[in-house]
This record gives C-alpha cells, sequence and structure tokens, in this order.
C-alpha cells in the first residue's frame, strides 16, 4: 500500500509540473503601432507556423495566407521574417513594407518558433519611413496543457485530504 501511494504522489507531481512548464499559447497576437504616424496593424499566428522557406541564401520564411488588419481594414496577407536584418516583410491589401529590427524567432527556419515580446523596429510601410512598438502576446494557452494541469492539481488536493483524514500511526 505504501508502495501505490508513493507512487502515486510521483505520477501526481510529475503531472503538476509538467503541466505547468507546458502550459503555453498555441496562438500569439501582433501588434503594431507608428511612433510618427497614425499606421497600425495587427494579425495573430500559430507559435510554432507551417512555413516555406523562400527568401533567397535560406535567411528567411514566408507564413501561410493570414488575415492583417491594417488601420482597421483587415484584408489576406502574408509575411516573411528574416534573420539577416531581423523583423518581417509584410503584404496585405494594398500595403506592404519591410520593418526591420531583431530576429523574432528562434529554432531552425524549417521549424521556427515565433517569440513573445515587445520589439522596436523601423523601416518602410506604405510607401513612407515607420518606426514603431511591435508587441507579440500569447491568445490563450492549449486546451491539453490547461487539462493536465488542471487534473494534476485535482489529483494533489484529494491526496493531501487523504492523507489528513488518516490515523497517526
Amino acid at each position: 500500500m505504501l508502495v501505490g501511494r508513493k507512487l502515486y504522489w510521483e505520477l501526481v507531481t510529475t503531472g503538476l509540473v509538467l503541466g505547468a512548464s507546458v502550459c503555453k499559447a498555441d496562438t500569439l497576437k501582433y501588434s503594431y503601432v507608428d511612433s510618427f504616424r497614425p499606421e497600425t496593424f495587427s494579425f495573430e499566428l500559430q507559435s510554432t507556423p507551417a512555413v516555406t522557406p523562400t527568401l533567397p541564401l535560406g535567411t528567411g520564411f514566408q507564413t501561410a495566407t493570414t488575415p492583417i488588419t491594417v488601420n482597421g481594414q483587415t484584408a489576406p496577407g502574408f509575411l516573411e521574417f528574416g534573420t539577416v536584418d531581423g523583423g518581417f516583410y509584410l503584404q496585405s491589401g494594398t500595403v506592404s513594407g519591410y520593418l526591420a529590427g531583431p530576429v523574432l524567432f528562434t529554432s531552425s527556419l524549417a521549424s521556427p518558433v515565433l517569440l513573445t515580446g515587445t520589439f522596436q523596429l523601423f523601416g518602410a510601410l506604405g510607401g513612407g519611413g515607420t518606426s514603431g512598438t511591435l508587441t507579440v502576446t500569447d491568445v490563450a494557452p492549449e486546451p491539453p496543457s490547461i487539462l493536465l494541469l488542471g487534473t494534476s492539481m485535482v489529483a494533489m488536493a484529494a491526496l493531501i485530504y487523504a492523507r489528513t483524514r488518516q490515523p497517526v500511526q
């Protein structure tokens, strides 16, 4: 009985630790605000997007068609993330341009992992110079991660409750 209970504690603790460590967002929200002009845009991407290496010399990748909202107008577009000048090239509707800055992903070009945070970007967007702030945030954690964390917490609470009801030997 003691061995079974010890193994149960170890399994619950492992589930709790794993649930907390993998509870991450599957979707990231990008929001850009220009520092000098009334330019804004936003879009959402998977944190590990399906990509096509398209840039010359293997220096970046292109995302699949993505709805991009520019100054309140949403249109299908695409993005090319680069490694040389960082940032990305954006094309949506009649707006296109390149915003340079830090590299916005890690891992390989074939399977990139997009970063979250606040980044300063500069370049040309829609025919004019631009400089602004890109904010990348998590939209919501993946349901399986939340389920693993929640189940482990309930099991831990049940074990603690059961232990407090046992007589001391």
